[in-house]
């Protein structure tokens, strides 16, 4: 029996230094970075396995100035779902989740976008809220995963999550046998 595969594009939006470009290095590597730029916008991808679909994952990492604003509209309309990501350790980019929510739902629907909202950070001294998240995640039908990509607490269950989500939404199509004559 063949297997099924499916090609999932997902972005990762949250104010800067919240920790979105160490979640997916984490996600796909298993390591922790200490250096990059956080100046660019970058693709990543990666092959998993989700509810036995071979999965080829793609991960649009994203810059959290607004510099690149014209480019959001892009990655949602070419996205499946998103991680909308915060920073324990900082009040004001928990307040900034709407807005990216709201740019989402600006070009997709609920019933067509996944979106799951992560609380990164949490090996640091907690600051926020973490009801007003998970409130936040409530009212807009996601759920809310408190992650840390330095300690891997949760980063592949955030991932997961998102993942198994869309292909619940998008269920892979089963190939069809083909003769040409």
């Amino acid at each position: 029996m063949k297997k099924l595969t499916s090609t999932i594009n997902i972005v990762v939006f949250g104010s800067g230094a919240v920790g979105k470009t160490a979640l997916i290095y984490r996600y796909i590597n298993s390591s922790f970075i200490t250096q990059y730029n956080p100046s660019i916008d970058n693709l990543e991808r990666c092959t998993k396995i989700i509810n036995d679909v071979i999965c080829t994952v793609n991960i649009q990492d994203t810059c959290g100035s607004d510099r690149f604003e014209t480019l959001r509209e892009l990655y949602v309309t070419s996205s499946d779902g998103a991680l909308l990501v915060c920073n324990g350790n900082s009040p004001f980019t928990l307040t900034e989740l709407p807005n990216f929510y709201e740019l989402i739902r600006e070009f997709k629907s609920e019933e067509e976008y996944v979106v799951v909202v992560v609380i990164n950070k949490i090996d640091l001294d907690l600051k926020i809220d973490i009801e007003e998240a998970n409130q936040f995640a409530e009212s807009i039908n996601a759920p809310c995963i408190q992650t840390s990509a330095k300690t891997n607490k949760n980063v592949d269950k955030a991932f997961s999550i998102l993942l198994q989500r869309i292909l619940k939404k998008n269920p892979p199509k089963t190939p069809r046998k083909c003769s040409i004559l």
